[in-house]
């Protein structure tokens, strides 16, 4: 008798289907726990942008040298002043936002430039993506 027999044939192949079985599986449950994963941070995400919202409340020259300016959040989350950023004419300028503005309160903070562009527009970036606009009072 040559060959491999018929039981332990059978024997070989339920040991490879076992074996191929259990590697779809943890690959599979790899692919879905990283799907999840991302789809529930993305979630997360938008729900806090979706939340987060303010208005400019004002933006004038304050010194030669610096813009301040007067936020509004109107959102239902906090936003942390520290994740804002300032754009005057499109060239992001140094702030010194601190702190956190609660739902509906007014925080303030200044921007600094080499010489104040009168009419100039101001842009106020969070960091979830909400931005607002204002023109620049002297």
């Amino acid at each position: 008798m040559k060959g491999i027999s018929a039981v332990i044939a059978v024997v070989l192949i339920l040991m490879i289907t076992v074996a191929l079985a259990s590697m779809a599986y943890v690959w599979f449950t790899t692919v879905f726990r990283t799907i999840t994963t991302g789809t529930e941070e993305a979630a997360i995400g938008g729900i806090a942008a979706m939340a987060t919202k303010f208005t400019i409340e004002s933006a004038h020259n304050d010194t030669l040298t610096n813009i301040a300016v007067s936020i509004r959040n109107t959102g239902t989350t906090d936003i942390n002043m520290g994740t804002i950023a300032a754009y005057v004419n499109g060239v992001s300028k140094v702030d010194d936002a601190t702190g956190t503005l609660t739902s509906g309160n007014v925080g303030s903070f200044g921007v600094t430039v080499t010489t104040v562009p009168c009419d100039g527009i101001l842009k106020v970036t969070e960091a979830t993506g909400y931005e607002a606009y204002a023109t620049i009072k002297c």
